[in-house]
């Protein structure tokens, strides 16, 4: 009998271990699961934060009577852009926030000194602004409606040529670039062809002649390397000589709409929020085309700012019998941010699709990209 209470007591104790043990595993597993959950939902791809945006040309007065046109360009919570008298022609840079539909903005000088602030409201789905315009205590009312988008006409693009010797004559330069003729709004022809100039440094070659020191022979080519649509890109093309050797010359190029009068920036083609990401990338492609002996003070200088301006452009894709042969590229000219001897190295030329991520979805940049889309898939 006691042989069978002792038998008893030890299968009914297995059975209690084997049940903790079950529960343990259990236990055990249901951590893991929950662990596992939790993992999985770490794991998971974010949604893309949606940016809501525009970039729109507005024309209307400020005051009683002065005609004014500006261009807006909204990403997410920035507004920014240019205004300027019809009278003149003249940019106003403008930088600020949009909130609710309410905007506040200032006018900045190439100085970055704050100048008149501009207050107001986008209604009737973007297509209108209103507000006011103060200064130094002076306050004028604005209203303003989208422009209308300039009727066909048959304009043309002419090079001008700038060819002089120096008095001495051991100096000399010529300089081609291009200019619009025949547009049926004359006075945005002649901002546009302004702007060309301004901002092309061919004044400051002119006047290079007339304080020469040193002989030097400058062939330099401001050639139409886009156009389609409203959007023409010009880029630099340079031969210096001095002393009879050839010189890496400074690159330059700019991206205008030329029925709206806009020189585009650096954050209308790219996301504002991704142009860190975007330098890095620019970093590493100058340091692998020098061979990787760039310093990291040096890769430093070789950042673009968001309102650049000049340190981008695009070439056009090649067809041939209507086939997409060759798409095309922004080249980013960076060869005044690396040392003098590297300088062939600082173009920086990227498939438009290589840069996909980057691309501002609001700017024109997007189109040129979905256009060839377009064409490879037919």
């Amino acid at each position: 009998m006691m042989k069978k209470s002792l038998l008893y007591v030890f299968v009914m104790t297995l059975m209690v271990v084997a049940s903790c043990d079950k529960k343990k595993q259990n236990k055990e597993t249901d951590e893991t699961t929950k662990d596992s959950t939790k993992v999985e939902k770490k794991d998971e791809p974010k949604e893309p934060k949606v940016y809501p945006g525009f970039d729109n040309s507005y024309a209307g007065t400020l005051g009683k009577d002065q005609a004014i046109k500006m261009n807006l360009r909204r990403y997410d919570d920035q507004l920014s852009g240019t205004y300027w008298m019809v009278a003149d022609g003249k940019d106003v840079l403008l930088n600020g926030t949009l909130k609710e539909g309410t905007f506040e903005l200032n006018e900045i000088d190439k100085e970055g000194n704050l100048g008149a602030k501009i207050t107001g409201k986008l209604e009737d789905q973007n297509a209108k602004v209103t507000g006011e315009w103060t200064k130094e205590g002076k306050t004028q009312k604005f209203e303003l409606t989208l422009a209308k988008r300039l009727k066909p006409s048959p304009w043309k693009l002419d090079q001008k040529e700038v060819d002089e010797h120096s008095k001495v004559g051991s100096c000399y330069i010529h300089v081609s670039y291009p200019q619009f003729k025949g547009m049926s709004d004359v006075k945005m022809q002649t901002k546009v062809n302004n702007l060309i100039e301004k901002h092309f440094p061919i004044h400051e070659m002119e006047a290079s002649l007339l304080d020469c020191k040193d002989s030097f022979k400058d062939d330099v080519n401001y050639g139409v390397s886009y156009l389609r649509g409203s959007l023409i890109s010009i880029t630099k093309t340079h031969h210096l000589t001095r002393a009879g050797k050839p010189h890496p010359g400074e690159s330059w190029g700019i991206n205008l709409n030329f029925y709206t009068g806009k020189v585009y920036e650096l954050r209308d083609f790219f996301k504002p929020d991704m142009i860190g990401e975007l330098n890095k990338f620019l970093q590493e492609k100058v340091n692998e085309n020098c061979g990787g002996t760039l310093t990291e003070e040096q890769l430093a200088r070789i950042e673009l700012k968001p309102t650049n301006k000049e340190g981008f452009s695009l070439t056009d894709n090649r067809s041939f019998k209507g086939k997409i042969t060759r798409e095309g590229k922004v080249i980013f000219h960076l060869t005044d941010r690396v040392p003098s001897k590297l300088r062939s190295s600082g173009y920086v030329k990227v498939y438009y699709h290589a840069l996909k991520k980057f691309i501002n979805p609001y700017g024109p940049l997007m189109s040129v990209l979905d256009r060839y889309e377009r064409q490879t898939s037919k």
